[in-house]
This record gives structure tokens, sequence and C-alpha cells, in this order.
């Protein structure tokens, strides 16, 4: 009867602290969880009036289980380095044109989920670039959210007959020092889109030398530069020669179009001249002409000195025997 009453007793105290603990894991899954998205954008030409479906997946890589909430955002590019900000829009809302398939979705340990959206664009809707996203946010057994937002991004551009759509690029600043030490020579590049609409490319670094030859092709990726801002893009060339005079291009290649040729936009020339090492041949050749000019001083002062001794002592000598020679007489 005292072993029964015993066991009772021990249940009593440790089950709230096992549900405790089993919510706590239930929090941990929902803030430690890997969770991939594909693909990260999606891009999408309508017209005003006119509904289209899309489709992109969500895969749980961790072992746990997790919850998420779907919701609607806009986005803008808020640096030149490509940070994206959320935010609700006060006109032509995502939240309009935006519709997610679920509202609250769950995935297993290891399980993909395929989300579909809906691109509703309204009838009075103006043209050019439209930017919205489906948000996940985790959410722990009681609804609360743990983590920050993630999600896939909808790039909108809405055209029609009498809707000038355009993305208009302009090269502001590439560049890198005149004269480079070399190894690495770091390079940035700013593009301007001054249309109405996004602009996607993929970009490449070439270095030739002076007479024409390829010596360098790095790629770059694919860069978007959205309406009515600037990028900032830099890149590295390790593993440069010793010294020369090289000339560095920036080409882009519309990502959308079926041409996929390369066209430069901008380019500069510049030297390697490793002159931290030439400096420091410079000072020990200078402290090495001191020291031998030095010596050579030092030689010729002493050379000089001992002639005026021999000359003096010979001049004493003389003036010191006068007087005997004239008492001998």
């Amino acid at each position: 009867m005292k072993t029964k009453f015993f066991l009772v007793a021990l249940m009593f105290v440790f089950l709230p602290i096992s549900l405790n603990f089993l919510s706590l894991n239930q929090a941990r899954a929902a803030s430690d969880t890997s969770v991939v998205i594909q693909p990260s954008k999606i891009e999408v030409t309508a017209s005003p009036d006119q509904k289209l479906s899309r489709s992109f997946s969500i895969i749980n890589r961790s072992n746990f289980y997790v919850k998420l909430k779907l919701i609607v955002k806009d986005f803008k590019q808020a640096s030149e380095t490509g940070q994206i900000q959320f935010y609700d829009a006060t006109v032509n809302q995502a939240a309009t044109w935006l519709v997610p398939q679920y509202l609250e979705i769950g995935l297993k340990p290891l399980e993909t989920k395929d989300i579909g959206i809906v691109v509703n664009v309204p009838k009075n809707f103006s043209g050019g670039g439209h930017y919205g996203a489906i948000l996940f946010q985790s959410t722990d057994s009681s609804g609360n959210v743990t983590t920050n937002n993630f999600g896939e991004l909808i790039l909108l551009t809405v055209t029609g007959s009498d809707i000038k759509t355009s993305a208009v690029i302009q090269s502001v600043n590439f560049g890198t020092g005149f004269m480079q030490k070399g190894n690495p020579v770091d390079f940035s590049f700013k593009m301007k889109n001054t249309g109405n609409t996004h602009f996607d490319a993929n970009a490449k670094l070439v270095v030739q030398n002076w007479l024409g030859k390829e010596i360098g092709n790095y790629n770059i990726g694919q860069l978007t530069v959205y309406p009515k801002t600037s990028r900032l893009f830099q890149w590295r060339w390790n593993g440069t020669p010793s010294f020369g005079m090289y000339k560095a291009e920036v080409l882009l290649s519309n990502s959308s179009g079926t041409n996929n040729t390369f066209k430069p936009v901008d380019g500069m020339w510049f030297i390697l001249f490793p002159w931290p090492i030439f400096l420091v041949l410079l000072v020990l050749a200078g402290m090495a002409f001191a020291i031998i000019k030095y010596r050579d001083k030092i030689f010729n002062t002493k050379i000089l000195n001992r002639k005026r001794i021999k000359i003096l002592s010979q001049n004493m000598g003389e003036i010191i025997s006068i007087p005997f020679k004239r008492i001998s007489k």
C-alpha cells in the first residue's frame, strides 16, 4: 500500500516536469529547425485583372516537428549591399494581390511540402515592379512566434498594351586603386536602376594584360537591382601576378533572355606594383649608400689628419733644431 502511494506521489511530482520539458522541446524544435525553401524567389509577369498560380517547396531538414505561420508582406531593398526589408505598403499592398494556399502548416521531420500561391492582379494596378513575400514564422505549441521571418520572395511585373515597363541600368562607379600592391586586388562596382521594374543579370569579371590577353575570368553570379535603387557589388582577385599593367572589365548578360552573350558595361586600367617591397629595398639601398659614404669620409679624414700631423712634426723639428746650430758656431 505504501509502495503504491509512493509511486502515485512520484507521478504527480514528475508529470508537470515532463510536460514542461516536452513543451520546451517543442519550442526548441520551432526555433532550432533547418527549413529550406526552393526556389528562393519567383518572378511573375502579368497584366491587370489577370490571375496566375505558382508553387514552391518548403523542406524541414531537422529531426523535430515544425509548426509555421504564413503571412504576406511587401519588401524592398533597404541598402546598397542588397539587404531586404519587409513592411506593409500603403499603396498596392502585397496582401491585395498575393494569396498563399495556407495560413498555417505543420512539417514532420525531414518532410517536404509544396505550397501554392495565387497572384491576382487588380484591374487598376499600376504598371512596373511590385514586390511581395510569403513569410514563415515558427511558433510554439501556444501559437507564440519564436523565430524571425524568412520566406519566399515574389517579384511581380505588371505589363499591358498601354503600360511601359523597363529596367534602365547604368554603371555608377567601377573602381579599384590605380596603383595596387597585388594579391589580392579588390574591386567594387555600383549599378543604378532608373526604370520601373527590377533588373536581373548574370555577371562576370574579366582581367586582361596590356596586350589584350585574358588572364582571368571569374563568374560573379546573378545580380538583382530593384527599381529606383543602386546596388554595390564587391569582388576580390586572388593569386595576382607580381607586377604589370592590367585591365579589368565587368560583363553582364540578361538572365531572362535567350541570348547569353556577355557585354562589357564598365572597366578600368590599373598597375600591379609591389611598392612595399620596393620601399624596403629603397630604404636598404639608402642605408648602404650612407654607410659607404660615411666610411669613405672617415677614411679620407684619417688620411688628411695623418698628413697634417706629419707636416706639423716636420715643422716642429725644424723649429727646434735652429737654436742648437747657432750655439755650435
